[in-house]
């Protein structure tokens, strides 16, 4: 699969997928998001291809390279992730520091909001 901007041959091929989407909303009960008319209209997908590729020409980006990118096999990628191998001791430490954390939790935050669910859901056991 090739994945690439639109060009303006592909206009027509698009408001066709567009009628597509419509028939197919409208079958499944959501009959009102495009609704019956010719939403979008081509204008507003002319006008949005222009406003992107403004936008790539701003940030300097070239097709070729947006198109590299899109053929990437992400299977290939290496990650980049860290991998922390710790012991159980450190482990054991970090729980014990959160515990300590979570004990100065302020009144209203979000931390005291998790505790209160904590031990709320605690004391139902």
């Amino acid at each position: 699969m090739v994945i690439r901007h639109a060009l303006k041959e592909d206009v027509k091929k698009i408001m066709e997928i567009y009628e597509y989407a419509r028939r197919f909303m409208a079958e499944h009960g959501n009959p009102n998001q495009w609704g019956p008319t010719n939403w979008p209209p081509e204008e507003l997908i002319e006008k949005n291809k222009e406003k992107a590729a403004k936008k790539r020409q701003k940030r300097g980006e070239k097709a070729e390279k947006i198109h590299a990118m899109a053929q990437t096999n992400t299977r290939s990628i290496s990650s980049s992730a860290k991998i922390e191998i710790t012991s159980q001791s450190e482990k054991n430490d970090k729980i014990r520091r959160a515990e300590e954390q979570r004990s100065k939790a302020k009144p209203g935050s979000l931390s005291a909001k998790a505790n209160m669910v904590k031990d709320y859901n605690e004391n139902k056991r």
